[in-house]
């Protein structure tokens, strides 16, 4: 005989979708309010409850600390910082080696540029450290660059790299390389946004940066890599000289093997355009394809976001961003256009269990977060038959979230709907017949926003799990 197939339906009062830019499935943008206007943003684990927490340097001084939600709902503003910091530029890492994240700001004021650095206590406070700085760092990074097991910080000054070691001394040991960018050009000057990621295959960091000018070409100075040592140092700067390539205005650069041939490219953004340089191996580049983003893209991710092994392009700058599906070979689909900002764009760990989405700057008062559905979403996979029964989740129809099971016999199941704070909205034992075709539940699932879907068997095990965005 073979196995029954009946639906479970639960009716509601709002419908469930999903957005969908061209092939790269994220959830509507929820916008979060600030209160302030913002400057900059990093995000990182500071709250210790496995989720990326992100604070918002802002124009008028306070840095705001904003907590990841439980089921990757989105962020929360929790407080601000002690004091006030204009403008201030921050970066969230481990910088004092103790496994708890810390806060750090650099800004500008009357007396001497300041760098401010919020260590984590093992209480969860904040502990205040301050000195002053020889150069403003108008961009920061956290990474490992020595391979003692925290985070360093990496800053760039207009015509030089600094380079800050973490440890329990918190930066004592400060190293800067010129940059030497003025050379064939004197407008030219480091862009604020770069990467540190290993660029030369030697398994070190290393710091990939661009320049931009108001006044000539940078063909010659356009795009640098700093080749790191794994000890905390770095060679001079090696500028790239791509032939042909003539923009004089580079916002940012990002390495990710873009034509799958396991050799770092570097990619950097030109405002209303996207250039990638292919890695041929040993350090060197090749001009490869432009992409045209839509909206001017400067700040950027590059990832695999819909799970199919190639890189795809996140980012955006102001009031408008950018997502657009990678094929493999360097070129990208043309761009989708989101109306929310994502400036200085972070990827987001909404969980232990691999849940991911981005977050990023909107200029009128909002941090933007995005859940990327397909990483949201186990239930996505065809099912695995379970106790003699298997079940999956379909793309919701409109008012109607319809749940499709295949049964040997009859089985209990329990089924939760749960809000961003993880409050339950919808729950019930259900006794599945096999000669019940359907079952029609009430289900008010309240406001606008993301929704998580559980689904037990009668031992208390998972058989799936969804997240699902439900509006009026």
């Amino acid at each position: 005989m073979s196995p029954a197939r009946w639906t479970v339906v639960i009716v509601s009062s709002v419908a469930c979708f999903y957005s969908v830019a061209d092939a790269l499935q994220f959830g509507e943008p929820m916008q979060v309010p600030l209160g302030e206007e913002p400057w900059t943003m990093d995000a990182g684990l500071l709250v210790g409850d496995g989720r990326t927490d992100v604070v918002v340097g802002t124009v008028d001084g306070p840095l705001i600390l904003l907590e990841g939600k439980p089921f990757g709902a989105g962020l929360s503003p929790v407080w601000s910082f002690p004091g006030s910091y204009p403008k201030a530029n921050v970066a969230v890492g481990d910088f004092d080696g103790d496994g708890d994240g810390d806060v750090v700001a650099t800004y500008e004021v009357f007396e001497g540029d300041s760098l401010v650095v919020f260590t984590q206590e093992s209480d969860g406070s904040f502990r205040k450290n301050q000195g002053l700085l020889e150069r403003f760092l108008e961009e920061l990074t956290a990474a490992d660059v020595d391979h003692d097991g925290d985070h360093d910080l990496v800053g760039a000054a207009p015509d030089s790299v600094v380079v800050y070691l973490g440890g329990p001394s918190l930066f004592e040991v400060r190293v800067a390389y010129d940059a030497d960018i003025q050379g064939s050009c004197a407008s030219a000057s480091i862009a604020t946004s770069f990467d540190v990621r290993d660029v030369t295959e030697d398994g070190h960091l290393d710091i990939t940066l661009t320049a931009h000018s108001s006044g000539c070409h940078l063909n010659l100075h356009g795009v640098g890599v700093l080749a790191g040592d794994g000890n905390g140092e770095f060679d001079p700067v090696d500028w790239v000289y791509v032939e042909g390539m003539y923009v004089h205005q580079f916002y940012s650069s990002r390495v990710a093997d873009t034509n799958g041939d396991d050799v770092p490219d570097i990619t950097v953004s030109a405002g209303d355009s996207v250039r990638v340089l292919l890695g041929t191996g040993a350090g060197a580049w090749v001009r490869g394809p432009a992409f045209v983003p839509g909206p001017a893209l400067r700040d950027f991710l590059l990832r695999d976001f819909d799970g199919d092994s190639d890189v795809d392009i996140v980012g955006g700058w102001g009031q408008w961003s950018t997502t657009a599906v990678g094929f493999g070979d360097g070129t990208f689909q043309p761009g989708a256009t989101i109306n929310a900002g994502l400036a200085n764009v972070q990827l987001l760990q909404l969980d232990l269990e691999g849940s991911e989405g981005i977050a990023g700057l909107d200029y009128d008062g909002f941090v933007t977060v995005m859940p990327n559905l397909p990483h949201l979403d186990p239930a996505s996979a065809p099912p695995t038959p379970l106790d003699g029964f298997s079940l999956s989740v379909q793309s919701p129809a409109r008012g109607a979230l319809h749940l499709d099971i295949e049964s040997l016999g009859g089985t209990w199941l329990a089924c939760q709907i749960y809000d961003a704070s993880g409050r339950i909205l919808y729950g019930d034992r259900i006794w599945v017949d096999p000669g019940v075709n359907s079952l029609s539940l009430e289900a008010n699932l309240g406001v606008t926003g993301l929704k998580f879907l559980r689904v037990e068997d009668s031992s208390g095990a998972d058989v799936t799990r969804k997240f699902l965005w439900t509006r009026h």
